[in-house]
């Protein structure tokens, strides 16, 4: 059973008077995501400019050599910075800066009559996955692990942090409030007392943020939903998961949960059982099988699409060269042929490299697991479908 999903009511935006020593003068506003900013010309009937600064200390020094204009001066009118301006949380920096007059240059709006203000964009979680788990490439470095008596405080604690924009609560006896830096890229079904949330990624209240949610299938019990994060000497060399290539044995065995669903794809025993993603549908009496366009991690981290990734038809896909003796070129079998996962599926099918027919014999696959291959792939052609790429099963890796 999936979450239902649970718009956040948008915040209330924030009226500035625009006019020299307003009481609203040099005010820090605190908003969260998507509020607008209207900064309203004030009735001191002299012109004012609108700049917005890069950094907190060329505002508290009025430095506006880096500075971007966002409108000259002028006695009239209003400015407004959008909910989409204020999308990202962090923190923005206001003033003008227009001179007394043109004999005192050093006496201007800024420095001496307070038209600047600051403004704090706060987390708005307009997505909330109630009994779901936030699961994603997270540093361990910058995982904040703070006490709350319950999923509010927990909000509260984040809003305060700078740089926190998803949120993971255990309740029970536990209660504990995980702070993330980064949104996760799937919430995977738990239990009552878990609640993943995510800062918005769009001021649409309507628009659900890229989260691929995750529920347990019913015929795999006993499973549990294994993650594919990379060691931070993976990291350091920029290598992925999904490639048995890419996995080494320290990896799997290290037992601190690197690559666990390639490892135990791959016959490594990690002590669990992973929920196996790549599991085939059965025969539904159809003369076609519907087909996925799951990208591998090293596309996600490098924006190439199945639909339009040229390399795959020649290279990857289902794609057996034999050797050319006349030329030297050598035979190779596809690495992709060698994963149930059936990367980019319907677009190598389209592309007359499908994987229909074909058979994976696991020869990276030991232990337990290789008694499972040969196995060969369902042969009925994919069903009319979209090019568009499905959710992805790995996150896009930090770098």
């Amino acid at each position: 059973v999936f979450p239902p999903f649970i718009p956040a009511v948008m915040a209330v935006d924030e009226v500035v008077v625009w006019e020299r020593n307003h009481p609203q003068g040099g005010k820090p506003y605190d908003q969260l995501q998507c509020q607008t900013i209207t900064v309203q010309w004030g009735g001191d009937g002299r012109p004012h400019s609108l700049y917005e600064f890069q950094d907190e200390l060329a505002y508290k020094n009025c430095d506006f050599t880096n500075a971007f204009l966002l409108i000259g001066p002028q006695t009239t009118g209003s400015y407004v910075v959008s909910r989409e301006d204020n999308q990202t949380p962090g923190k923005k920096w206001f003033a003008s800066d227009v001179p007394d007059d043109i004999n005192n240059p050093g006496i201007n709006d800024c420095t001496n009559f307070r038209m600047k203000f600051s403004v704090k964009i706060r987390p708005l979680f307009q997505d909330k996955f109630p009994g779901y788990e936030c699961d994603g490439d997270f540093d361990p470095a910058n995982v904040v692990v703070k006490n709350a008596v319950d999923i509010k405080e927990c909000r509260k604690i984040c809003k305060r942090r700078r740089g926190c924009v998803s949120i993971q609560y255990i309740g029970g006896s536990k209660q504990k409030c995980r702070l993330f830096d980064k949104a996760p890229f799937r919430a995977v079904q738990k239990n009552a007392q878990t609640s993943c949330e995510v800062a918005t990624t769009s001021c649409d209240p309507n628009v659900r943020s890229p989260v691929q949610v995750v529920a347990k299938p019913e015929d795999q019990d006993g499973c549990v939903f294994c993650n594919n994060h990379r060691s931070p000497t993976m990291l350091g060399r920029n290598s992925v998961c999904d490639s048995c290539r890419n996995c080494r044995p320290v990896e799997c065995t290290s037992g601190q949960g690197f690559c666990e669903f390639t490892c135990w794809i791959t016959g490594y025993d990690i002590g669990k059982k992973c929920c196996d993603i790549s599991a085939q549908k059965p025969d539904d009496g159809k003369n076609c099988q519907e087909c996925t366009n799951h990208r591998t991690q090293f596309m996600v981290e490098n924006g190439q699409e199945c639909a339009t990734y040229d390399f795959a038809y020649t290279n990857r896909c289902s794609v057996e060269i034999p050797a050319d003796t006349f030329t030297g070129t050598a035979a190779f079998r596809s690495w992709w042929l060698d994963s149930p996962i059936q990367y980019c599926q319907y677009s190598c099918w389209k592309n007359d490299v499908g994987y229909q027919g074909k058979t994976i014999y696991g020869t990276h696959h030991v232990g337990e697991k290789a008694n499972q291959f040969p196995q060969t792939f369902d042969s009925r052609p994919c069903c009319e479908r979209g090019d568009e790429t499905d959710a992805d099963l790995f996150p896009v890796s930090i770098k």
